[in-house]
This record gives structure tokens, sequence and C-alpha cells, in this order.
């Protein structure tokens, strides 16, 4: 009988959420005696519509199952509950524990399900057409809902909502190189426009930046600010501008770099944060990472250039494909080659390893929006091969890196044929996926361009 409820399956996407619910009735069938006889009594569980059954027979509210607190008195309430999920950087933790994309906040839509991403958005001040969450059209006289403009379809009488339409373009950086001193605080900007106006999100070494009170994150505008209070050690890094609308997204480059000191200037000035992996506190020797070198870990190794510090081993090594062991820095920075799937293939093909099986026209299918589908079957390993303007001299992406979304379904057991496999010169690189990959998820890959 605890099995009774509503159940509700979501697909989360940026573009097009879906949602759909059914729900299930269990009804009890009870033996008994009467009379020296059998009778038969069939009839729906004790619990009211919308309450849950205890293992131990009692009935609590739907929404207390799994919320981390004990309702039902033998605790069955909180039992087999999924382990929470932290949210992504770039998304909002709802008071249900789901997780929403940032954006969505004041849209004047229920995105959480328990309105926690609708509160404290402000009202319609005197004078004012429109409330914070809603969006004013050209003719002055309509407001809807914030998440209406740019959904594809005509909510404004007049169509203004679909009007300009763009993907958020970053047009002021957030400064390259920050230093500062334990317990200050830093604060990093940036601004974006598009239509919709974009939401500014930050990420640290691609991961989540501190959280509130000490880390706070304004956007306004598509002007994000980035304030931290008290600054420390962990703090330091790369900071990502990330900025995100309905019509896509787009990381500004390059990042901030922010160094945090923590010990007295003479200590500090012993070590290249870059190039260090720690400092002896007592003796203030630097312990160099691996391709760094010097008293400082100051300087690149002998055949490896480009001191980062979001590089694990301080620098690149050389690719010059035995020509010379000698490599330098350029003055150039590094942009994005992207690919997106919303109106064609774009040139995408499938093949086998070795390319002697190429589909020019496969079996490719652009939904859901914003990916490409090949629907099979198949029961040979496929890899999908990019298109030209994807591949020759691609000399200027080593030291970078090529990231993806893939998703899949099968059963059985899976390959371990290499994930990505890379062709030129004569040469084939291939890399493996460095955590196993989940079927029926979205698996969010990064391969690091190194030899």
């Amino acid at each position: 009988m605890e099995d009774a409820g509503v159940y509700v399956c979501k697909v989360s996407s940026i573009f097009i959420p879906k949602e759909a619910e059914v729900h299930l009735n269990v009804h009890s069938r009870i033996t008994y005696n009467l009379d020296g006889g059998l009778r038969e009594q069939t009839g729906p569980s004790r619990c009211l519509e919308g309450e849950a059954t205890c293992q131990n027979g009692e009935c609590v509210k739907r929404e207390y199952i799994c919320d981390g607190q004990r309702d039902c008195r033998d605790g069955s309430d909180e039992f087999n509950c999924p382990a929470p999920q932290a949210c992504e950087p770039n998304e909002y933790q709802c008071a249900n524990k789901n997780c929403i994309q940032k954006m969505w906040i004041c849209d004047g839509d229920d995105d959480c399900g328990d309105g926690s991403d609708e509160q404290n958005c402000g009202t319609r001040l005197p004078g004012q057409p429109c409330a914070p969450y809603e969006f004013q059209c050209k003719s002055g006289s309509q407001c809807v809902p914030a998440s209406f403009q740019c959904d594809g379809q005509n909510d404004c009488m007049d169509g203004s909502d679909e009007i300009g339409c763009a993907a958020p373009v970053c047009v002021q950086l957030p400064q390259r190189e920050l230093t500062v001193d334990c317990g200050s605080t830093i604060v990093i900007t940036c601004r974006a426009v598009g239509v919709p106006t974009p939401y500014i999100n930050w990420r640290l070494n691609w991961g989540p930046t501190c959280g509130q009170p000490r880390c706070v994150q304004t956007s306004d505008q598509g002007f994000g600010k980035l304030v931290i209070k008290g600054a420390r050690e962990e703090d330091q890094g790369a900071y990502t501008c990330e900025a995100i609308n309905s019509k896509g997204r787009i990381l500004a480059t390059p990042d901030a770099i922010v160094t945090v000191r923590c010990q007295q200037p003479s200590v500090i000035s012993r070590c290249d944060a870059a190039g260090t992996l720690a400092q002896d506190p007592a003796t203030g020797s630097c312990q160099c990472k691996h391709y760094t070198v010097g008293p400082t870990c100051a300087q690149c190794s002998p055949g490896s250039f480009y001191l980062s510090p979001r590089n694990p081993y301080g620098c690149v090594q050389c690719f010059c494909s035995g020509v010379t062991k000698s490599c330098q820095s350029s003055s150039w920075h590094r942009t994005q080659e992207r690919l997106t799937f919303t109106s064609s293939t774009n040139g995408v093909t499938i093949s086998d390893f070795m390319e002697k099986q190429i589909e020019t026209a496969p079996r490719l299918d652009l939904r859901p929006y914003g990916y490409i589908t090949y629907g099979g079957p198949f029961f040979d390993i496929v890899y999908w091969r990019l298109p030209a303007r994807m591949l020759g001299n691609k000399i200027t992406a080593y030291g970078g890196s090529l990231k993806f979304k893939l998703q899949f379904e099968c059963t059985g057991q899976m390959y371990t044929q290499p994930l990505v496999v890379m062709k030129g010169n004569e040469i084939t690189l291939i890399a493996h996926a460095k955590t196993e990959l989940q079927p029926g998820k979205e698996n969010e890959i990064s391969i690091d361009i190194y030899e």
C-alpha cells in the first residue's frame, strides 16, 4: 500500500523541460472469518489522497517523504531515499532539494514544484506597468511571465516577446589576474548581452564557488558580480564567467586568475602559486609541480611551456613531432569552437574506428532540442565523426580541452574501446573516459588535449 501515490517523471533541459505524472491507487484485499465462514472485502488504503502509508500503518503527508526528517514513528518515510546530490554550479537548489537552472529564478513559473524559486521576487511598484518577474510587451499594455520570452511562441498580442532572440555574447570580460591578501574582499565582474537578458553565473576551476553568506553572486540586467569576503587559500584559482539564457550559453575567456596570499610576504614570495604544489611552512621551501623547476617553481622545465595555475602539472609539455623540444607561449588567448544542433546536423556523420564505413546520411535526429541523436540499432562500435571545420590543423588546440555531453541507452556489458580518437600526420591519439559512463544519464566529458 505504501507504493500508492503520485509518480512524477521529469526530463531536465535548459531549453524545453518536460514533466509528466501518473496517479497509482493500491487497494487492499482482506480475508477474515465472519459467522464461521470466510468473506472477502476489497477497499482502498485507509490513507487519504495526498498522504503516504508508513510501514507501521500510519499516514503522513506525501511531501514529508524523503525530506530528511522522521515523520513516521518507525522512520519508514526516510527508507530507500536517493542520496542527496549537489546541484551544478549554474543550478539553484530548491527548498525541496530539486535543482533548476538559475536563470529560471523569478521568471513567473514554478520550476521547483514547491514555489521556492518564485519567492522574494519583488512586487509591482506604483507606476510600474509590470512586475519584476514579468516581461513587458512592446504595446505597453500587456505583461507576460518572463519565462515566456523567446520560448518559440507569441505570447504578447503584438509578438514582441519573440523579437530579437539571441544567445549571450560577453562584452566585458573579468579582470585577468587578481592578487589579494588573506581576509580581504575579492570582487570580480562580467557583462554580457543577449535576448532574453543573460543570467551571469560563476565557476571556480569549473566547479562551484563558495556559498553564501561569504560568497555572493548577483546578476542584474546582464551584469554579473561575484563578491568573496574573507579570502582564503582555497579561494584561489581560475574563475569563469558563464552567461546563460534560453537561447544558449557562453563562457568568457580568458578566466580571472585569483591568487590569495596567506603568509608573510617574505615567505610567500619564495613560491610561485602557478607552479607550486605545496610550501613547507617552516622552511618556506617550494614543492614544484611536475613540469616546473627553480627555487620558487616559477620556471617551466626544459621541453615544456606555458606556466598556468589551472594546469596540475604547472606547464604544458612540448608537442612538436620530435622536431624540437624548445617551446614558448604566444600572446594569443583561447576561444571556443562549438557545434550546436538546432536546425541541422552541421556535417556530423557516423563511422567505425578505422573510418572504413562512413554514413554520410546516417539515421540522425535533432531531438531533444539542442542534441543530435543516433537511433540505431547498431551492433558494432560507432563514433561521431566531426565535420571538416572541426578538423585540419589544430595545433593551437594543444593544451586546451575537448568538452561534450553524451547520453546513451544500453544493456549488457559496456565496451572499453577509446572514447575519443584523433588522427593526423600518421599519429593516432586516443582517450578513455576518466570515470565510468552511466547509461540513461547525461554524462559531461572533458578531455585535456595534452601529449
